[in-house]
């Protein structure tokens, strides 16, 4: 049996677990609506595979948003396929059924009212408090739906099932040792009873609010009003009253036993202090149940840690026999785990290990040769350090063999953590073309592979056999661009008319729109560009979507022999990209040569209208200030940013600069990171500090609300990558989908209006030794002189990007050396108008 605690990513609270054994798997929660792309990340990991993953039987603890999370998107999207479910009961969790609410009641009033039943967000900022009060309102329409795609017959709902059900259920999961310890049906009635009583309560004072309208903005403040109004004097700050406390107090308390050894898991049950009347003597009972039903080998804390859910008395009750405790729930949470909880588990220390996913990320437990062990994705067991706002702890992705923890070992030592490796698939088959590419001043010999439809004899159907609509010139900024989507699939992705962004284009002057219905593959969308490319009118393309409107090409460019030589020089494996990149330079190639003669950018359209409307109108730049951050490690990054237009500013250092440090700028301007980044969080990047822990240095919440017409340089590895998974991670299961303005920088970027984000799609590489000139620095000096002497974002990567070939390989003591440059070469794209 093997018990995986899923990392929850940054925001507060949160459970997602995945037990494995007899290749059964039981899925229990689904942690955060926003963690969809990270847990389907670390599903991926667990099985090797991004859909269709068998849950032979899927566990809800509860109803809140933290637990039900993005179980309904992981089931819509196919990436889960559940057999059978044991789920909260919804009546008893929302405390009515869906047909009794407040029908009087807007949206966003109906909004606040499930909001005030979820677990006390006030912490958060106005912007996560806004996306919060939505996904409060949508909570029960999701889950209703997920449960009604389940079916009725594969469901038994806890509270309101019969004991035969359940018993038959517990028999069919027999090799897992399951057993539900409670609460029983009497506690759960206490609690529902509760939560009617508190609707009634937050009826009555959403009515006497000052709501002055129906948008979730205005709802904001009044949210911080009524919690205010519903705290409790008689607690302490660290431990008020939660008016989650009722839906708390219903999760399902289980354990499992298998392989001879045994497991409690306790979802949020706040054993230590229930906080809803009437229910301690429940409370106590539950608790000798789950005494009388031990000693368990691990145990997963309460309620995040938090002070409600244990105490020193359960814990030192608990540590007699027990060494192993988890806790599972967000980084960036100052109250989880809860402080004088961390000083409990400090305390004993030397009887216990404890690993937390806001520092280990995912972790294992199961039993090996020496017993049962934790597993760690990252850092050491025993961390009790407290989580602040601005917590530089960063999730990393899950490595293939997490390092091994024992029980029976108290490690006083760092344990070291095995390299990632991830498995990278390439087709073999006549789906892929080589083309022989010429690159400039080099004997590097370098093949692009380009994706092509074989799937059926028929050609899809052409557009149109003569040039793209043109309209009329009266020459400007515009003339000569050559504007590219699939107007089917974007009215798909953004759920509404494209027809306001059509009008827009059409109405610049003296630009060229070509709309491809079928859009198989990035070589077939090319070959139709191609046909209007080689006209000596266009300057540019610009495309109009993401990768599932207009593909990007998954670029595999170096040739047989190049990788040969990688080989023969032992540094094949070097590079996590696999040297696979998505890449937008197809769109530039006028003849076929595999070189790029026009400059492209591209507008992703982020499933949002409104951005690609506000890219459409970005203005031209304008460099009235700029702003920078680099790596500590990056020294190089000084000399290219003295250059950079817009002042006399000095760049940044990350070792002693974070998200804190950013103060609220907004205006035109130059802006320029050297920092990492990650492909499975575009909405921070980090530093490092002088002892190599890596810390957070700029988040989404750093980008300023408004930047009309700024240009944005990113060094950062998949700083411009705008979909959920990179290149080289790519199979044919994928569910390819993008990231949306508020789950990626440079998105949010384009959303306040600048004119472009340039970065990679890939992996970036950065020069170590002086004088710098290699690797990313010489494209970073040519893009900034090319926008000092006036060129557009687009214009100037392009120009860039000619000087780099020409120069290619800058470093020549290895073969590795010329391929990460050839990479450098492709990965950068330019992302917004770009004109």
């Amino acid at each position: 049996m093997k018990i995986h605690i899923l990392d929850v990513g940054r925001t507060k609270y949160g459970d997602c677990i995945i037990i494995t054994h007899n290749e059964k798997v039981i899925m229990i929660d689904g942690g955060h609506l926003s963690d969809v792309n990270l847990i389907q990340f670390q599903l991926d990991n667990i099985f090797n595979r991004r859909t269709g993953i068998a849950v032979d039987l899927l566990i809800v603890t509860h109803c809140h948003s933290d637990h039900i999370g993005c179980l309904p998107e992981l089931i819509n999207m196919n990436i889960i396929e559940v057999g059978k479910a044991l789920v909260a009961d919804e009546e008893i969790g929302w405390g009515e059924s869906k047909d009794t609410g407040n029908d009087s009641f807007s949206k966003v009033r109906q909004g606040l009212r499930f909001a005030l039943q979820e677990e006390d967000a006030a912490s958060f900022t106005d912007s996560e408090l806004e996306l919060f009060l939505y996904d409060a309102f949508t909570l029960r329409q999701r889950y209703d739906e997920m449960l009604k795609k389940i079916g009725d017959a594969r469901i038994i709902r806890y509270g309101n099932h019969s004991a035969e059900d359940l018993e038959k259920l517990l028999e069919e999961f027999s090799d897992f040792g399951l057993k539900i310890l409670g609460p029983d049906k009497e506690h759960l009635e206490i609690c529902r009873k509760a939560i009617s009583q508190s609707n009634d309560a937050f009826d009555s004072i959403i009515n006497d609010s000052k709501l002055e309208s129906d948008a979730f903005e205005d709802a904001v403040d009044v949210y911080r009003t009524i919690l205010k109004q519903v705290e409790t004097d008689n607690f302490d700050v660290s431990d008020k009253a939660s008016t989650g406390a009722p839906r708390n107090n219903q999760s399902i308390v289980l354990s499992l036993e298998a392989e001879g050894w045994k497991a409690l898991l306790t979802g949020d049950m706040q054993l230590a202090k229930s906080q809803v009347q009437g229910l301690d003597e429940k409370m106590e009972a539950l608790l000798k149940i789950i005494d009388n039903n031990g000693p368990y080998q691990f145990i997963k804390l309460p309620h995040h840690s938090a002070s409600n859910g244990i105490n020193e008395t359960i814990l030192k009750k608990w540590n007699e026999n027990t060494i192993l405790f988890g806790h599972t729930g967000g980084w960036n949470d100052p109250a989880h785990p809860d402080g004088g909880v961390l000083r409990i588990l400090e305390k004993y220390k030397n009887s216990l290990l404890f690993a937390r996913t806001d520092r280990n990320g995912m972790y294992i437990v199961e039993k090996d040769e020496s017993g049962v062990a934790f597993l760690l994705t990252r850092d050491n067991t025993n961390d009790f350090s407290k989580n602040i706002r601005t917590d530089t702890t960063v999730p990393g992705p899950l490595p293939s063999s997490p390092a091994a923890v024992p029980a029976s070992v108290l490690p006083e030592k760092e344990i070291s953590k095995p390299p990632l490796n991830y498995a990278k698939q390439m087709q073999d088959d006549d789906s892929v073309v080589e083309i022989t590419a010429k690159v400039p001043h080099t004997d590097t010999k370098v093949t692009l592979t380009i994706e092509i439809d074989t799937s059926k004899k028929k050609s899809p159907d052409l557009i149109s056999t003569t040039p793209p609509d043109k309209r009329s010139s009266n020459g400007g900024r515009f003339e000569g661009l050559l504007f590219v989507t699939c107007l089917s699939r974007l009215e798909k992705s953004l759920g509404t008319s494209p027809d306001p962004i059509v009008s827009v284009i059409k109405n610049f002057p003296g630009v060229y729109w070509l709309n491809i219905e079928r859009p198989v593959s990035a070589a077939y969308c090319a070959e139709q560009v191609r046909q209007y490319t080689s006209q000596s009118t266009i300057k540019g393309v610009v495309i109009i979507g993401g990768y599932d409107i207009i593909p990007a090409e998954r670029a595999a460019f170096l040739d047989e022999q190049l990788r040969e030589d990688l080989i023969t020089e032992g540094t094949q494996s070097d590079d996590n990209d696999d040297f696979i990149i998505w890449s937008d330079d197809i769109y530039g190639d006028n003849d076929n040569d595999a070189l790029q003669e026009l400059p492209v950018s591209r507008i992703p359209d982020g499933r949002s209208i409104e951005l690609v409307m506000v890219c459409l109108q970005a203005p031209q730049f304008v460099p009235v200030s700029r702003f920078g951050v680099r790596n500590l490690a990056r020294p190089f990054a000084n000399d290219v940013f003295k250059d950079i237009p817009g002042g006399d500013s000095a760049i940044e250092v990350s070792e002693t600069f974070g998200p804190s440090n950013v103060i609220g700028h907004s205006g035109c301007g130059s802006f320029y990171y050297m920092l990492h980044g990650a492909d499975w969080d575009c909405t921070r990047f980090w530093g490092e500090a002088k002892n190599r822990r890596t810390v957070e240095a700029y988040t989404i919440e750093n980008v300023p609300s408004s930047a009309p017409g700024s240009i944005i340089f990113a060094g950062c590895c998949y700083g411009a990558l705008t979909v959920s998974t990179a290149a080289s991670k790519m199979t044919e299961d994928t569910t390819l989908s993008q990231w949306k303005p508020d789950e990626s920088i440079a998105l949010a970027f384009l959303k306040a209006g600048a004119l472009a984000f340039v970065g990679c799609t890939g992996e970036h590489y950065s020069p170590q030794q002086s004088p710098y000139n290699y690797y990313g620095k010489p494209m970073h000096d040519q893009f900034w002189k090319e926008i000092r002497n006036g060129s557009s974002p687009a214009l100037a990567l392009f120009k860039a990007k000619e000087q780099y070939a020409r120069n290619l390989p800058h470093k020549l003591d290895q073969h590795f050396n010329a391929a990460v440059e050839l990479k450098i070469l492709h990965q950068f794209v330019c992302l917004g108008l770009g004109w």
